[in-house]
């Protein structure tokens, strides 16, 4: 701050023109003040406009995750049981035709378990294509479009 006494010093002028620099002064220093206070406080509301942005955001991708995991899981889940009364209908119909019931299911739990092999063996294919589309999901922007490919 600028002291009383270097200002009085300084001013050579009569009284009055002394007072009207010292109003000036004290204005200038009150809006450098003002100034710095108003930036301090659009910054505050800025980082905190920020952070809430980055919540909502986050919110909105884990709440588009859950659903698409949920329809996922059921969809899995009925795949699943379709698989499961299309054996059983396979080991009845070639029970029937071999006139051999426990053959028939025998034959059916071995396309089965061929069937597990073959996802065995492309398991790190499958988690690696799981894994891409979520990290695709999650950086995907809001403004991206989904794009759906139609014939």
């Amino acid at each position: 701050m600028i002291s009383l006494r270097l200002l009085k010093k300084n001013c050579k002028a009569t009284n009055n023109n002394y007072k009207q620099q010292l109003l000036l002064t004290l204005m200038d220093q009150k809006t450098v003040t003002a100034l710095f206070e108003e930036m301090r406080d659009d910054i505050a509301l800025y980082a905190k406009s920020s952070v809430e942005l980055a919540k909502l955001e986050a919110f909105e991708k884990l709440s588009k995750a859950a659903a698409q995991t949920t329809v996922t899981t059921v969809t899995i889940k009925l795949i699943a049981l379709f698989l499961a009364m299309l054996f059983i209908t396979i080991g009845f119909l070639l029970g029937h035709l071999l006139e051999s019931l426990w053959l028939g299911f025998a034959l059916s739990t071995t396309g089965a378990l061929l069937l597990l092999l073959i996802f065995l063996l492309l398991r790190n294919r499958v988690k690696n294509n799981i894994t891409n589309k979520s990290i695709r999901f999650l950086m995907r922007n809001d403004d991206d479009k989904l794009s759906f490919k139609s014939k």
